[in-house]
């Protein structure tokens, strides 16, 4: 229902788009390519950014598909974070098809040939090892039958006490899309990738997105800031699993988060999950909703 809203948040997820590769990889590449030129790039692919390689033992070829190596001529790929490296996905072959078995932003990756399956090693954000993104974190994984997984290693330092690890704090930025669309975001923390405001078909909505994918399909995202608590419904969208989008426009947020200031606490279906800045919150998510909401 709300794909358009994902196309234009950029919140795409990339896969592959050439005749000799499944379907389901064939798409996701064109996705992906779309959201580039939504943002008015070209894109263009370059050596790395698909690689087939076995890698649940079935002795079909499974795909990586890494958008660090997808050029966007002329714009910035809108799947990329400033401290999260690039989109990349696996889909591995089974009985029923080619299904997406990876879905994150990594920095970058090499293949381990060594034992009977080959394992991925991984570079990507901090929030894997329980440390602050810029710190970074390399990690590898290995097939377990059903998902990848870390693979068992050093013991790596323990959580902070604190449900969602301290990150640099982001300003909030405008960021606009090829169809002349205003998205008002911040880079999130811990869990969460990216909040933001965008306006759809005249309504203010509010979008999120994930680093992992998220156990439900339908939650309840909870605002709290300058004294006040705001509740919203969120659904994930079919064909970006990352992605969550609600309609805001019959609540206060929008308002509030244009006139307060010090920080939005966002809680996920009744837990904790990230505590985001409000610095220049107010003109950016005005620009992005003065055409579909009444501040």
């Amino acid at each position: 229902m709300l794909a358009r809203i994902v196309a234009l948040l950029a919140f795409l997820v990339p896969c592959l788009a050439h005749a000799a590769t499944p379907e389901a990889v064939a798409s996701a590449t064109s996705a992906m390519m779309a959201a580039c030129r939504e943002a008015g790039g070209k894109p263009s692919l370059s050596a790395g950014y698909e690689t087939a390689v076995d890698l649940n033992g079935d002795g079909q070829a499974d795909y990586i598909l890494d958008s660090n190596h997808l050029k966007c001529g002329g714009a910035v790929l809108p799947f990329c974070g400033a401290s999260g490296g690039c989109l990349s996905e696996i889909f591995v072959s089974g009985p029923a098809g080619y299904r997406r078995a990876f879905s994150d932003n990594v920095y970058g990756f090499t293949i381990d040939r060594s034992a009977r399956l080959p394992a991925l090693r991984v570079s990507w954000h901090g929030f894997h090892c329980n440390r602050t993104g810029a710190e970074g974190c390399n990690q590898t994984l290995v097939w377990n039958g059903r998902e990848f997984v870390a693979a068992s290693g050093p013991a790596r330092p323990p959580a902070p006490a604190r449900t969602v690890p301290s990150e640099p704090r982001s300003n909030w930025a405008l960021r606009r899309t090829g169809a002349a669309t205003t998205i008002a975001f911040v880079t999130g923390q811990g869990p969460l990738r990216e909040l933001s405001f965008i306006c759809y078909r005249g309504q203010p909505y509010a979008a999120v997105i994930f680093r992992q994918s998220q156990s439900f399909d339908v939650g309840t995202m909870t605002a709290t800031l300058a004294g006040r608590q705001v509740t919203f419904a969120l659904q994930r969208q079919p064909d970006y699993p990352l992605t969550y989008a609600g309609a805001v426009g019959t609540t206060d947020l929008p308002r509030l988060v244009a006139r307060a200031s010090g920080d939005i606490v966002l809680a996920l279906n009744g837990a904790p999950l990230a505590t985001l800045p409000l610095d220049a919150a107010a003109a950016t998510v005005r620009t992005a909703l003065e055409p579909c909401f009444r501040f």
